[in-house]
């Protein structure tokens, strides 16, 4: 597909396609090549979504590219699913951000599950050691409703999330879950 968009802009795709394998750190790691959660961030579904909008102006029609972020969307959506399924009603999400060892919740599909684990009903608490909460809701306030929502909902120590949670949800991988085994309840 990302030959037939480059053909249809008459651009090189081999040309394309080495420059993208030039990154063997990220976009050729073998993190991306195991099962996990959502992506998201700032970048890439955005990234994704000029594609499929730019094949469709140039009536291209990119099937793989054009349900990567349905795909994705679907994976946020089957999480809540495995949730509501577990019987659990109070459940701690742990860990928000996007991308580990930061707090940026910009496209995070965290943030996303634990919005519809609020819709659907789940009595949620979060924690995020790199998430300063108070900042978010300063930098939200009248602006972002899910980060207001979310906020109001956080708790201040990993100690206070495992409290809450019949069910625990790990999110973001920060360092400061790894040892997170001896402290949760079966």
């Amino acid at each position: 597909e990302v030959g037939a968009l480059c053909r249809a802009l008459a651009i090189d795709g081999g040309a394309v396609m080495d420059i993208f394998a030039c990154d063997t750190r990220l976009n050729l790691s073998a993190s991306y090549l195991r099962p996990g959660f959502a992506f998201g961030g700032p970048c890439l579904p955005k990234d994704i979504a000029a594609l499929v909008h730019r094949a469709g102006v140039l009536a291209l029609d990119l099937p793989l590219t054009a349900s990567i972020l349905p795909a994705n969307e679907r994976q946020i959506a089957r999480a809540v699913d495995r949730v509501r399924a577990s019987g659990r009603r109070r459940v701690s999400l742990l860990g928000l951000a996007f991308k580990a060892e930061t707090g940026d919740l910009g496209g995070s599909p965290f943030l996303a599950l634990a919005l519809r684990l609020i819709e659907s009903g789940v009595d949620l608490r979060v924690f995020d050691p790199y998430v300063d909460f108070a900042d978010l809701v300063r930098d939200a306030a009248g602006g972002d409703a899910g980060v207001l929502l979310v906020s109001r909902i956080a708790v201040a120590s990993l100690d206070q999330a495992l409290a809450h949670g019949e069910a625990d949800v790990l999110g973001t991988r920060h360092r400061a879950f790894a040892d997170l085994g001896g402290k949760l309840k079966p």
